[in-house]
């Protein structure tokens, strides 16, 4: 009887199904322009979530072209070494303003030497292993002429002091000794280099001296 009974009540069971299925049918055709919204407006939103530029954990970070980091370690110096509104240089903290320098020197150094030239004046001079340079251009044609490919520094030490004990006009001296690395070598090179500092008027620093060692033995 209960195997009758199932038979039965079969074709009602396959009418609502086929009724069910119609009814779903109709509402995903009715409602698919609200979901492709919904749909265009997450990807939207995805697009719009900025990755933060911290590294996450276990995820390197993306390698980037020598000339946006040379752009971002501009901004880095300009708005470091900048003096704010109403301070003199004497409020400046010598190893602030070295430590700023010094990060962006060699990291332009080692990605766009060329463009270093901006850190010089007309006056200023270069001492490179004896040899005597004066004026941005001849600083720069000398930095630029290095026999050497790539070239990596990796710094040591970094000392610095103000130059005088007062005045509007205070230079800061700045005193490096590292490890560099050329054309892929394994093999470190160790230097000294030494930097005076004076402020521009318009409130950058600019390199006034600047003498460069290899240091042997």
């Amino acid at each position: 009887k209960s195997l009758k009974k199932m038979r039965r009540m079969a074709p009602k069971w396959t009418s609502a199904g086929l009724v069910g299925a119609g009814l779903f049918a109709f509402l995903v055709l009715t409602r698919r322009p609200a979901i492709l919204s919904s749909s265009s407006r997450l990807q939207s939103d995805i697009a719009d979530v900025s990755i933060p530029k911290t590294v996450v954990a276990g995820i390197p970070r993306i390698p980037r072209a020598a000339s946006d980091l040379v752009s971002q370690s501009t901004r880095k110096y300009d708005r470091i070494m900048r003096l704010s509104g109403g301070s003199t240089v004497g409020q400046q903290d010598p190893n602030q303003v070295a430590s700023a320098f010094v990060n962006y020197y060699y990291r332009t150094f080692d990605t766009n030497r060329g463009t270093l030239a901006s850190l010089y004046t007309q006056d200023s001079v270069l001492t490179f292993e004896g040899e005597f340079f004066r004026g941005a251009q001849a600083i720069q044609e000398k930095l630029v002429s290095l026999q050497f490919q790539t070239v990596v520094h990796k710094i040591h030490t970094m000392d610095a002091q103000m130059a005088s004990p007062t005045g509007q006009n205070q230079g800061i001296i700045v005193f490096v000794c590292g490890d560099l690395f050329v054309d892929g070598g394994k093999n470190p090179i160790k230097f000294s280099q030494v930097f005076q500092l004076f402020p521009h008027p318009q409130g950058n620093w600019y390199v006034q001296n600047d003498i460069f060692r290899l240091n042997y033995g």
